[in-house]
């Protein structure tokens, strides 16, 4: 009885969880019912009556907005676009991860891709991205618009690579279409960014980056300077200052513009060239003359200000370190480190470990430069010459920058805007984007350079209680992006649109013979022809899948065999799957394959095979297919010349690396 009493109890139990469950399903399916039929006006008095931010708003409207249809037809608002830009481009792992696992309705990868490659940023200054520069600049305030032009450059490692949207190589030296007769053809190793930085806010922005074979000469580096400044000024800026590093090109640049750091001839500043009545001063990145100043106590262990004074040694500092290391209860100096003490190459380029070491700037260095004029102290015991003068210079335009911000209206003035920091900040986060290696390769940087910039200018404002999603944030908008860059086709679209006229021109319609095209004795072949026909044959495989005209394969495809002497590297591979070209089909691939020979390390190589084809070539004249003749002959020599450069870039990129790896191992033999 009790074991029956107790199974009655368990199944009338159960019958009331089925029941209300199945209440539970009903009001599910109620709910998602009246979700489909909650019109956008109704969902908005919702989210308002519930006083829930824009943002969360936002969010609720998406999920709530994939729900209703199918995840192919998704469409998603402008400001949730541009969340995901700038989510995808922090972290693609965290991003792709909220979406596979379905936590929030993001779009896919590839769409973000599409949206990143509208902003097309070049080598050199583009015009294009100065429009939208000038759009942000709009949303800006007047102290926020005065900033400084900040420039460095970082060392890349030689590498081509084929830049499909233009039809040209990556990493070849490029200071962009305005200054093309500098561009000598060479392989880039040292990439160039100029950035602007406000002195009234957070923002940076990279404006232009300049691919070189060696550094930049100081009389180039002047020219893109005043380009840059005026540029910057004519997008809304305000350009103040001009900070580098104190390099020998950089220094060369000071001497083109007159300024100069020497004792009794000190000049800081040159007249704007937008507007006579400002100035624009010139700064020696002031972490770099602290490390500068640091190093050379620890190279020449000891230095002194004059004959009357004692030497400051760096000993001094090691046995402060010692004895402060042998306390029990608390150190005086609790930041002080070995690495602080004993450099390394790394720690020599470490700009905090030398703030802490020297906490105390030069303060007389004309008084000391003077006792080493005057013999009181030797040579060694003053600073170089370089360190000397960007001290004075930097000083002093400290001083004029600072009281000039403050008459025009800034409460308080920043000094640390007036250095490098953010642009190193940046070749940092380039060289961790890029992997353990000791220097991005050009190409990779370029890549990375145009996403970081993208960052750069679609991100909002970081301080204050602005968030990317309200709609009252002052921020770059997609519209603005497709209306500065959607206005023109792209340079691939107009190459091919090019050769198609041409081709138009040129080819009539008849059959391919094989003495049309070139008089060749073909009981000799040699291994290119060997290896141009095996080639061919796949080209011809990928050319039938791309057209269904049986006319166009009747002109490329032979069978799968042939008794040709060319064809005899593709009848030893074959075990009956080979494809064999046709006569004509091949030899207008060897024509080509020739003109690649003569263009591969040209800067316009398709531009220039395709002109040497089309002009040395009396081959062309006639193609089987009426209809489709323009378009299959463009995409035979497009796709065999873009095929060729993959190639020639695999292979050059190749030999570059055991270069390297051979410089590094003969490094490494060598005593220091």
């Amino acid at each position: 009885m009790i074991l029956k009493k107790a199974k009655h109890n368990i199944q009338k139990s159960n019958l009331r969880y089925k029941q209300k469950v199945e209440n539970m399903r009903i009001q599910l399916v109620g709910l998602q019912s009246e979700t489909k039929k909650l019109s956008t006006h109704a969902l908005n008095d919702i989210l308002n009556n519930n006083n829930i931010n824009e943002s969360q708003q936002t969010l609720i409207r998406e999920i709530l907005n994939s729900c209703l249809v199918k995840p192919t037809n998704r469409r998603y608002s402008e400001n949730w676009i541009l969340l995901c830009i700038l989510l995808h481009i922090r972290s693609s792992s965290i991003y792709n991860f909220l979406r596979d696992q379905g936590i929030l309705p993001l779009p896919c990868s590839r769409t973000i891709r599409n949206y990143l490659a509208m902003v097309k940023s070049d080598c050199g200054f583009d015009e294009k991205f100065f429009k939208l520069f000038k759009t942000k600049m709009s949303l800006l305030s007047d102290t926020e618009k005065h900033g400084v032009l900040i420039f460095d450059e970082i060392f890349l490692r030689e590498s081509i690579s084929v830049d499909t949207k233009t039809l040209t190589y990556c990493g070849l030296e490029d200071f962009g279409k305005d200054n093309s007769n500098l561009n000598s053809g060479q392989k880039a190793d040292h990439g160039l960014v100029m950035m602007f930085q406000s002195l009234g806010s957070n923002i940076t922005q990279p404006i232009a980056v300049f691919a070189s074979k060696g550094p930049v000469k100081g009389v180039v580096l002047s020219q893109l300077v005043v380009k840059a400044i005026t540029l910057l000024e004519n997008a809304g800026a305000k350009i103040d200052g001009v900070v580098s590093d104190g390099s020998s090109t950089n220094r060369r640049l000071w001497s083109e513009f007159g300024v100069s750091g020497k004792m009794g001839k000190l000049k800081n500043f040159i007249v704007h060239p937008m507007n006579e009545n400002r100035k624009i001063y010139f700064f020696s990145d002031a972490p770099h003359l602290i490390k500068t100043v640091r190093n050379m106590l620890y190279n020449n262990k000891m230095l002194r200000i004059s004959d009357k004074h004692n030497y400051i040694k760096w000993d001094h500092y090691v046995q402060l370190h010692e004895q402060d290391l042998k306390q029990i209860s608390k150190r005086v100096c609790p930041k002080i480190t070995n690495r602080h003490l004993v450099l390394d190459s790394f720690s020599k380029m470490n700009v905090k470990l030398a703030t802490q070491v020297l906490e105390e700037a030069m303060i007389f260095i004309d008084q000391w430069e003077s006792n080493m004029l005057n013999n009181k102290i030797n040579e060694s015991d003053f600073l170089t010459k370089q360190t000397a003068e960007g001290l004075r210079v930097t000083i002093q335009s400290t001083i004029d920058l600072t009281t000039y911000l403050l008459d025009i209206g800034f409460h308080y003035v920043l000094t640390n805007k007036m250095n490098q920091d953010k642009l190193e900040i940046f070749f940092g986060s380039v060289r961790q984007a890029t992997g353990p290696n000791d220097h991005p390769s050009t190409p990779t940087f370029l890549q990375v350079y145009k996403i970081l910039s993208a960052y750069s200018i679609l991100k909002p404002p970081k301080s204050g209680n602005c968030t990317i999603l309200e709609t009252a944030t002052p921020k770059i908008s997609l519209n603005d992006i497709k209306e500065v860059f959607n206005a023109n086709e792209s340079l691939r679209f107009k190459k091919l649109q090019n050769l198609t006229s041409r081709l138009d021109e040129i080819v009539n319609t008849g059959m391919w013979e094989a003495d049309d095209i070139l008089d060749h004795d073909y009981c000799k072949s040699s291994v290119k022809e060997c290896i141009t026909y095996y080639i061919c044959g796949y080209v011809s495989r990928k050319l039938s899948n791309h057209t269904k005209c049986n006319n166009c394969k009747m002109a490329i495809l032979k069978g799968n065999s042939s008794t040709i002497s060319q064809a005899t590297l593709t009848n030893m591979k074959s075990k009956g799957g080979l494809i064999h070209p046709n006569q004509g089909f091949y030899n207008l691939i060897l024509a080509i394959e020739d003109s690649f020979e003569k263009h591969c390390n040209s800067e316009d190589v398709f531009e220039n095979c395709v002109d040497d084809v089309l002009v040395g070539s009396g081959h062309l004249t006639e193609f089987p297919c009426s209809e489709h003749k323009s378009e299959i002959m463009t995409y035979i020599i497009s796709y065999y010349i873009t095929m060729r450069m993959r190639q020639h870039t695999a292979l050059q990129n190749r030999e570059l690396k055991k270069k390297s790896c051979l410089l590094k191992k003969k490094s490494k033999l060598v005593k220091h």
